[in-house]
C-alpha cells in the first residue's frame, strides 16, 4: 500500500521534474539557433528578414519526442502567432484573446511570464500533438528572445506522464500479484 501512497507520486513528480528539465534544455537549444541567425545579421551576412525566415523554416522542422512529433512554435510579445507546425491557421493572427477550453490566455500567460521572468512554465490545454480533434493539459516552458522579440517554446502533455506512472503502477501489480 505505501507503494501506491509514497512511492508512485514521488516517481510522478521526479518524472515531471525531469520531463521540464527536458523540455528547458531543448528550447535552450534553439535559441543558439535563433543567436547564430543574430550574429550574421549584426556581421551584416544576411538581413533581418532573411535571418527570420531561416529561423522559421529550420524551427518549424524541428521533432523530437518517441514518435518524432514533439515540436516548438514561435510567438511575439504582443503575442502573434509566429510559427506553430501543426497549427498554421494561427500564423499570423493576434492571440491576446486566445482561450483555451478551461478559460485560460496561454499566449498571454507566456508573454506575463516572459516579462517577468524572462523564461518560466505555463500550464494550460493544447490539442494532443498534431490531433486538434484532441485537447488535454499541457505544460510548456518559454523562454524569450529580446532581440527580436520572440518567445519559443515547447512542452509536455501530462496525459503522457500519467500513462508512463499508469505502467509503472501496473509493474508493480505484476510483481506483487
Amino acid at each position: 500500500m505505501s507503494i501506491f501512497l509514497i512511492f508512485i507520486p514521488q516517481q510522478k513528480k521526479q518524472l515531471l521534474d525531469h520531463k521540464k528539465e527536458t523540455i528547458l534544455q531543448l528550447t535552450d537549444s534553439a535559441l543558439s539557433l535563433l543567436s547564430e541567425l543574430d550574429s550574421r545579421i549584426q556581421k551584416g551576412e544576411i538581413s533581418p528578414e532573411q535571418a527570420r525566415n531561416q529561423a522559421i523554416h529550420q524551427i518549424r522542422n524541428l521533432r523530437f519526442g518517441p514518435e518524432g512529433k514533439d515540436y516548438f512554435w514561435i510567438n511575439d510579445m504582443h503575442p502573434f502567432m509566429v510559427m506553430h507546425p501543426y497549427r498554421r491557421d494561427l500564423e499570423g493572427r493576434d492571440l491576446t484573446l486566445f482561450q483555451d477550453p478551461a478559460g485560460n490566455y496561454p499566449f498571454m500567460a507566456m508573454v506575463e511570464t516572459v516579462l517577468a521572468n524572462k523564461s518560466g512554465y505555463v500550464n494550460y490545454y493544447w490539442q494532443w500533438k498534431d490531433l486538434p480533434e484532441k485537447v488535454v493539459p499541457k505544460t510548456s516552458y518559454v523562454k524569450g528572445f529580446p532581440p527580436w522579440g520572440w518567445i519559443r517554446g515547447t512542452g509536455i502533455y501530462m496525459q503522457a506522464i500519467d500513462q508512463e506512472i499508469k505502467l509503472i503502477r501496473q509493474k508493480f501489480l505484476q510483481l506483487l500479484g
